[in-house]
């Protein structure tokens, strides 16, 4: 071990690692001949760091530029290992797998971060954005990580799907998902329009994948569907920071805006839809309370009834927004008066459409209840940064 730290040229460096798995490796075969559970276990986890921690060296020393990029591909393969190793003998390594992969993470997180909110920055002011060198800008402001960055973090994704325990598994994957999708754009230098239909996509799959849209042609249940309300949570949370980056970045200018918010619309009946009509997982009894309606009861699960509420809230939020920033777009003579009426027009009749629901199934979820309410505030008008004289609206709000 102290040869491997202290070694800093590639010979050294590689002589030093045989040595050390070397070592592990009688080790771990003394413990298996031994045929204790505490030994082999711990002999099989050192192996996990052992390989992990000369990888990493290794790619210290050799690949320094690209060391983190190295060091999740070994985290990756040797969770895929872990797989493998007999259940007896199991939990050392994924312990292990599971400290390599948080440590890695905490390396990458600050990192990542700083490039999922590179283009929302980038995209700003609203209405009126430069978005010329989009990709150059986004890479700048997010220190030019460059590909390996979303590679690695995928990676780490991939890693964690395989090693985590079944308790955090899902959580895990998703929010890691989630973050390869955020730092795309800096990581790759995606143009302004990439951009956001790239994160609008992933928003929806994430979300999708909670709901289990997967397993709607199948006799099967979908594999990620959310079975657990940790699971849907991190699905929905995940899903609407993906999205709101999405939004963010739409925001440079009306059109984009309008387009953006009609495809969540769409994408959000279709979910709350499928979500309605998705058979319960074999694993779980679907068992919901009597409030939650005869159309909903014994056909979905309940993890899952909270995605779909969501999509439905979505939905109710964008439409609004859609219509508003579509007039707009579509009449830019007709002005931001005209475009606010449109948008509290659809917001009443998205409200009717919410107090119908709410007639036939006597249940309604607080998404739905709150985004019609908040949509027209989102929409054209001096708070929004789209106008063409300065005109109040006060008083006008009052309507939904």
């Amino acid at each position: 071990m102290a040869a491997l730290l202290t070694a800093d040229t590639v010979p050294s460096v590689g002589r030093a690692a045989a040595s050390l798995l070397l070592a592990v490796t009688v080790a771990l075969v003394g413990t298996l001949m031994l045929r204790r559970a505490p030994l082999s276990e711990l002999a099989a986890g050192a192996m996990v760091l052992a390989v992990i921690g000369s990888a990493a060296r290794v790619a210290v020393v050799a690949l320094p530029d690209r060391a983190l990029l190295v060091i999740a591909a070994a985290v990756a393969v040797t969770g895929l290992g872990v797989r493998a190793v007999p259940e007896p003998t199991r939990r050392g390594p994924q312990l292990a797998s599971t400290l390599a992969l948080v440590v890695l993470g905490l390396f990458v997180a600050g990192t990542a971060l700083r490039a999922a909110l590179a283009p929302v920055a980038a995209a700003w002011p609203v209405g009126s954005a430069d978005v010329d060198g989009f990709g150059a800008e986004i890479a700048q402001r997010a220190g030019h990580p460059g590909w390996p960055l979303v590679a690695t973090v995928a990676l780490l994704t991939v890693a964690a799907a395989l090693a985590l325990p079944a308790a955090w598994r899902h959580e895990t994957v998703v929010g890691g998902a989630a973050l390869t999708a955020l730092a795309a754009p800096a990581s790759l230098q995606l143009s302004w329009v990439a951009t956001q239909w790239v994160l609008a996509v992933a928003a929806i799959v994430l979300l999708g994948a909670g709901i289990g849209v997967a397993g709607l042609g199948g006799a099967g249940s979908a594999p990620w569907a959310a079975t657990t309300p940790r699971a849907a949570r991190a699905h929905l949370i995940a899903s609407f920071l993906v999205g709101g980056v999405a939004t963010g970045v739409a925001l440079a200018h009306t059109w984009s805006t309008a387009g953006l918010m009609a495809v969540f619309t769409v994408a959000g009946v279709v979910l709350a839809g499928a979500q309605r009509v998705l058979p319960a997982p074999a694993d779980q009894t679907a068992t919901l309370s009597m409030t939650e309606g005869p159309a909903v009861a014994g056909l979905t699960p309940p993890a899952t009834v909270l995605l779909g509420d969501a999509a439905a809230g979505a939905a109710a939020f964008a439409a609004p927004i859609a219509v508003g920033t579509g007039v707009l777009t579509l009449f830019p003579a007709a002005g931001e008066q005209v475009a606010l009426a449109t948008a509290f027009l659809a917001c009443a009749a998205v409200l009717a459409l919410v107090a119908a629901r709410l007639v036939a199934q006597r249940r309604i979820g607080t998404p739905s209840r709150w985004a019609p309410g908040w949509a027209p505030w989102s929409s054209p008008g001096p708070r929004s940064g789209w106008r063409t004289r300065p005109r109040s609206t006060r008083g006008s709000a009052r309507c939904c």
